[in-house]
């Protein structure tokens, strides 16, 4: 039995003990989603903003960048998440996948209307004038990644309870 095996083994027995479990193995997979999400949203959001560039221009640029890398994100998890967290559900990979990305879209529009509102200058500008231990950095590009993780949150709770219920 190789490492891979060996890890799937711990993950469905973990998924499989109770919802705690379950939720676990979900965070775990949403973390790495999470990873990977951040890295593509930067990504595309620099490029976009070089291309658009403008205040006027940022909300849009951001909510465009959000979709395309939540989007990626989505089907990277959905396989990870059918073989790890909810592997015995006993849905086949096709069936559920119809479900999976309705519950997605769902949370796509959560996050990408949170992403957008946030995004626009007003909300950083009062961003900057919290007490300088809130504060992480005043750089434009720090907000927009705590943004990004706002509402990765949003999603999160979203995602996990819509593939509980309706999807595995």
């Amino acid at each position: 039995m190789n490492i891979l095996d060996s890890f799937k083994e711990w993950a469905n027995n973990l998924a499989s003990a109770n919802d705690f479990g379950q939720f676990f193995i979900f965070a775990l997979v949403g973390a790495s989603m999470t990873v990977v999400d951040l890295i593509q949203f930067q990504v595309f959001s620099r490029v976009l903003n070089r291309f658009f560039p403008g205040e006027q221009n940022r909300p849009r640029n951001n909510a465009i960048s959000n979709i395309i890398s939540f989007i990626l994100a989505t089907i990277y998890s959905y396989y990870l998440n059918l073989w790890l967290a909810f592997s015995d559900s006993g849905e086949s990979g096709n069936s559920a996948l119809i479900p999976y990305l309705l519950v997605s879209m769902v949370a796509l529009a959560v996050s990408t209307g949170v992403v957008y509102e946030l995004s626009k200058k007003n909300y950083y500008e009062l961003y900057c004038k919290l007490p300088k231990w809130l504060v992480i950095s005043h750089n434009r590009h720090w907000y927009e990644i705590i943004v990004k993780c706002f509402s990765l949150f949003f999603s999160m709770m979203i995602n996990f309870w819509g593939y509980k219920w309706f999807v595995f």
